[in-house]
């Protein structure tokens, strides 16, 4: 539930935002690449004015073809599914100019072209998001009634007052007949109902208020918040059901856009990585006298054992301070791309535990193991949040855990990408180990 919602908005407006976003990087990039006669000679002319009708039309029929069924509420909603637009957009691109083989497409064109729309698409966006909060929360102003018949209408009552905007007004309501007190309400607009009731005649009797009243109706899980933060009601044949824990990776369709963005983003660094990467190794070969890889096995998805490769930065309890340099920067993880590749690892998740830990942290909490239904990564929203290194006490495990199990309940394509970005940031200010 979103207080924030971009329902009321056409979808139709954030359509022609984001054409308005393709054309600005379009004609930007041909400015950065070419030169001011080239594009308008006859043979390129044509191959990018074509190229532009494409990408038009092909942008617009995923724009209906992702919206087809709710056009987000929220920033992070529209963002994430603008960034699946864009991602299968590069897939489309990569296929044209293999099947075309197209001599005149510039391939800097398009790592301009794709690198602007996607961050001038999220900042329209976060434009419009901020805009929309700032001078129209009148018209997402809520009044929320929660009513129960225990104490945790007063619990559900003060954990949105904490949570929720301070101009959302929080009706509570305890009663045994709640249908005495709702159809007395009759003039008094309420956004939504709030239910705690667990009995299907007395949830009956509140639906039937919030269907004659227009009013939408959420029966509170409070109680299983402890177990699950993503519970979703579905379907198994004809029985409604409660998925206790509905995790987005669990669609292959995601899977298959997170590996995606893993192999293109990894193959990008081990390019521009490689000299350095060269550099590094024979540095710490002289170092060390022996190979400059250490490996150790660790914990991975589903249980699965595999090898994870780092740059040796300590050995006999010694590390010499070119390599606490190497530890402060990030760097001895560079060879953890190769295990990205590899497909033992993704840019982004829970980190990888030692074998022996395993048993110990599966003791200290019985939601440890739903770290390990992804893979593990290189980095992660824990480690972005200063939870790195070893772990040191049970406040640290718990955070930590909090942080990697969130993920993997709200992850999105937008999400990796602020972990990316604040990853980047974090490596550059040296706050490595």
């Amino acid at each position: 539930m979103t207080v924030v919602s971009f329902k009321k908005i056409s979808p139709a407006f954030f359509l022609i935002v984001e054409i308005a976003a393709l054309n600005i990087s379009f004609f930007t990039a041909i400015f950065l690449r070419f030169d001011d006669s080239t594009p308008l000679e006859n043979i390129y002319y044509d191959y990018y004015l074509q190229l532009y009708v494409l990408l038009h039309a092909v942008w617009i029929a995923l724009y209906f073809y992702t919206n087809r069924r709710n056009t987000g509420t929220n920033f992070t909603s529209i963002s994430d599914t603008f960034n699946r637009r864009w991602f299968i957009l590069i897939l489309l691109y990569s296929l044209l100019l293999v099947s075309l083989k197209g001599y005149y497409y510039s391939r800097i064109f398009a790592l301009i072209f794709f690198i602007l729309l996607l961050f001038i698409g999220n900042l329209f966006i976060l434009l419009i998001s901020l805009f929309y909060k700032r001078y129209f929360k009148d018209l997402y102003t809520a009044n929320y009634l929660v009513i129960g018949n225990d104490y945790t209408v007063s619990e559900i009552a003060n954990l949105l007052r904490s949570s929720l905007p301070h101009f959302t007004e929080i009706i509570e309501i305890k009663t045994e007949d709640p249908e005495e007190f709702l159809f007395s309400k009759t003039t008094e607009k309420i956004s939504a109902v709030i239910s705690t009731y667990r009995d299907g005649k007395t949830l009956t009797s509140v639906q039937t208020w919030c269907d004659r009243m227009f009013v939408e109706h959420y029966i509170s899980l409070h109680e299983i918040s402890a177990i699950s933060l993503s519970a979703l009601v579905t379907q198994i044949g004809r029985l409604n059901v409660l998925k206790m824990r509905d995790e987005p990776l669990s669609s292959p369709f995601n899977r298959a856009l997170k590996r995606g963005m893993d192999l293109l983003i990894t193959l990008l660094i081990v390019i521009f990585l490689f000299i350095p990467f060269l550099l590094v190794y024979t540095l710490l070969y002289f170092v060390w006298k022996k190979s400059p890889i250490y490996t150790q096995k660790r914990f991975g998805q589903t249980g699965k054992i595999f090898t994870l490769y780092k740059f040796r930065t300590i050995d006999n309890n010694k590390m010499p301070k070119i390599c606490a340099f190497l530890r402060k920067y990030s760097i001895d993880e560079w060879p953890q791309f190769l295990n990205v590749l590899k497909g033992d690892m993704s840019l982004i998740g829970p980190r990888p535990y030692h074998l022996n830990d395993i048993e110990i942290f599966k003791q200290k909490s019985a939601r440890f193991m739903v770290r390990h239904w992804i893979k593990p990564g290189i980095t992660g929203l824990a480690q972005v949040r200063g939870l790195r290194g070893e772990i040191i006490d049970d406040k640290h495990f718990n955070e930590r855990l909090e942080n990697d199990v969130w993920y993997i309940e709200n992850w999105s394509l937008t999400l990796d990408i602020k972990i990316l970005f604040l990853t980047l940031i974090h490596v550059l200010k040296g706050e490595g180990k």
